[in-house]
């Protein structure tokens, strides 16, 4: 059984949920067309952490992220109380038909992260380690520094 059948049977709360996107090329109909990558990330009121789901589409516009909310909602997703993810104005009409009740905060964007200095690292983990000896070590998990 495949995770995503094993999840779609289980009706489970998510305080919080990450949603992200990104954009890749992919052949559709014979032509290489930049397509949206969007996934959930779901974070249990007991500190689990869950990919919730993944959809490819044309663009993050409002009905594209309301169908993959629905989707979400459909398969068990229950309790949201805060969304994190960027403020597209697509996207936040999404969250306020498909989540209503639910908070967003907005992650900084990445792209203007030099104009305001110190925002860059907060997008990097959304999940801080609850460890001392494991938080927030400066450079990635091989030991390199991360580039200024």
């Amino acid at each position: 059984m495949t995770w995503s059948r094993r999840w779609a049977r289980t009706s489970t709360e998510y305080p919080y949920v990450f949603l992200d996107a990104t954009y890749c090329k992919a052949r559709v109909n014979h032509r290489v067309v930049s397509q949206e990558v969007v996934v959930a990330f779901g974070v249990a009121a007991d500190g689990r952490r869950e990919v919730l789901g993944f959809d490819v589409g044309d663009s993050e516009n409002e009905g594209f992220w309301t169908a993959f909310l629905r989707s979400l909602k459909t398969r068990g997703l229950d309790g949201v109380k805060l969304v994190i993810s960027d403020a597209h104005t697509g996207l936040k009409k999404a969250i306020d038909t498909v989540f209503q009740g639910a908070g967003l905060a907005a992650l900084p964007d990445p792209l203007h992260a030099k104009e305001k200095p110190g925002t860059a690292c907060a997008a990097e983990s959304p999940f801080p380690s609850t460890s001392g000896s494991k938080a927030a070590p400066k450079g990635d998990e091989a030991g390199r520094p991360r580039p200024q």
